[in-house]
C-alpha cells in the first residue's frame, strides 16, 4: 500500500469517527516516520522550516509535509488548481482524491545516506 493510500485511509477513518484526533495524528506520524526514528520525525514536524501558504506555494506537483489546525499530514500540491490534495489514485491521465485545507507546508527532507 502506498503512503498516500495509508494517509487517505487514516483521514477517512478519522472523518467517519472510527478514530479520534490523537489516534489519527499518531498514525500519520507513523506513516511519515517510514523508517526514521521517532525523534527525527518530531524534529521535522516541530522545526521552524514551515512555510505559510500565504507566503509561498510549491512550484511543481510535489508531495509535502503539511499542517493545518494542529494536525500534521502528507499531501500533494496540485499547481494547476493551486491546492493541496489527499490522493487515492494518481496517474498521468487523472487524479482521484480530495482537496484539503493546508495552512503550512514543508518539503520532505532528504533520505538518510544509509
Amino acid at each position: 500500500m502506498s503512503k498516500g493510500q495509508e494517509l487517505f485511509d487514516i483521514m477517512k477513518s478519522f472523518e467517519q469517527g472510527d478514530i479520534d484526533a490523537d489516534m489519527a495524528n499518531g498514525a500519520i506520524r507513523a506513516v511519515l516516520n517510514n523508517g526514521t526514528s521517532a525523534s527525527a520525525v518530531d524534529t521535522i514536524v516541530s522545526s521552524a522550516e514551515w512555510i505559510s501558504v500565504e507566503d509561498r506555494l510549491p512550484e511543481t506537483e510535489v508531495e509535502c509535509i503539511c499542517s493545518h489546525d494542529g494536525r500534521v499530514f502528507s499531501s500533494v500540491y496540485d499547481p494547476e488548481h493551486k491546492k493541496f490534495y489527499m490522493p487515492s489514485v494518481s496517474s498521468s491521465r487523472y487524479k482521484v482524491g480530495f482537496y484539503i485545507k493546508v495552512s503550512n507546508w514543508m518539503p520532505f527532507p532528504e533520505p538518510p545516506n544509509s
